[in-house]
């Protein structure tokens, strides 16, 4: 199969430079879906300029792999295009890609830094996720969405820059890091840009600050210390299983005029039967 824009016409071992050298019939545009998948002896690999694009799936279950070159030549990463390449210890991405896509480095439990570059708009679902040596990582302002599980279970990770330009947190987008703990630890509702990402480290009766807009999926999750809430009119959606397994419930809860959007299920997700206004 032609897995990338050429056909290859010999695959020899170099003694003297001690790797395999693989020879093409014309210049490779493409590593194609599944290319390399589970290589488990690769170590490095340098792609070729000209190539455009690295397909779905094209590095996953290399588990030896420790570094890679990508050129500025390529503009897409496919989906889940690094999974569990779990050797993999630092990531140079080039300006000239757009989005992370859906698990690109799903799993990357050896990565400890990354380079997200400006052009940057979205960073996929899972993108990030178990990416457990990562420590810091800084989000351009070209990013205006950070997809679900973007980096869930980044164990290490404690600084996180979130650019202004940011409209979009996904539901457990920062679960299981060392930053949503310590931001929850200093304030139990985490916001961010506007938005409520987290709450369930909340107590009591909680009023949400007028400077919200939205409450995120899953912000309040299974927090059983909240006995009511009042959400103020700036709020405008609330998101899907928000409040799902409230079960210590047993107080107010006040809608705000301003709701354009709310999952259906917001008031039957919470047991208790509160006093809906």
């Amino acid at each position: 199969t032609n897995v990338f824009g050429a056909n290859i016409i010999s695959n020899k071992y170099d003694t003297e430079k001690g790797h395999w050298v693989i020879t093409f019939d014309g210049d490779i545009t493409s590593i194609g879906s599944l290319a390399f998948s589970d290589c488990s002896s690769l170590t490095s690999i340098t792609i070729p300029n000209g190539v455009t694009e690295i397909e779905e799936f094209a590095f996953s279950g290399c588990s030896s792999l420790i570094s890679i070159t990508i050129p500025a030549s390529v503009t897409k990463i496919g989906y889940y295009a690094f999974y569990y390449c779990s050797s993999l210890a630092s990531v140079t991405i080039p300006d000239s890609v757009t989005e992370i896509g859906v698990g690109t480095f799903y799993g990357c439990s050896s990565l400890t830094s990354i380079t997200i570059p400006d052009g940057v708009t979205e960073i996929g679902t899972v993108a990030f996720r178990e990416c457990y040596s990562l420590t810091s990582i800084a989000i351009p302002n070209s990013v205006t969405e950070i997809g679900n599980e973007a980096f869930y279970k980044c164990g290490s990770l404690i600084s996180i820059t979130i650019p202004d330009s940011v409209t979009e947190v996904g539901e457990n987008a920062f679960w299981e890091t060392k930053w949503l703990e310590n931001q929850s630890n200093e304030n139990p509702l985490v916001i961010v840009n506007d938005m409520l990402i987290d709450g369930r480290k909340a107590s009591g009766e909680v009023v949400v600050p007028d400077s919200v807009r939205k409450i995120e999926d899953k912000a309040f999750v299974s927090n059983k210390n909240i006995t009511g809430i009042v959400i103020p009119s700036n709020v405008k959606e609330i998101g899907f299983n928000a409040f799902y397994g409230c079960t210590g419930f047993d107080g107010t809860l006040t809608l705000g005029n301003g709701l354009v959007t709310y999952a259906t299920q917001v008031t039957n997700e919470i047991e208790g039967y509160p006093n809906i206004y």
